[in-house]
């Protein structure tokens, strides 16, 4: 099963790193910033059980800054690069703290 994972992460990393290809260096960056503090948000809202789907929340608000920035991506490029961020933090050996 390890081994599935691994293959499905290296997938949605594949997937996020299309759709930011079309994006300016400038906007790639910015993007990485707000996924990566959405990601931490998620977690922290359903710590204190304010959201019940973690990924279902970090979706709406990605799509929202999409939007304001008018930048245009599919659901599941959202997704992906929500996937890839969430692989890549929670995979460096960084723990979060314990939330209060």
């Amino acid at each position: 099963m390890p081994v599935l994972a691994a293959a499905g992460a290296r997938w949605l990393i594949a997937q996020g790193a299309v759709a930011k290809a079309q994006l300016t260096q400038e906007q790639q960056y910015a993007l990485d910033l707000f996924v990566k503090t959405v990601v931490y948000a998620a977690e922290q809202m359903h710590a204190k059980q304010y959201i019940t789907s973690k990924l279902d929340w970090a979706t709406a608000r990605v799509q929202e800054w999409l939007i304001n920035h008018n930048i245009f991506m599919n659901a599941s490029e959202i997704r992906a690069n929500i996937e890839a961020a969430v692989y890549t933090e929670f995979n460096s050996g960084y723990q979060l703290p314990e939330a209060e």
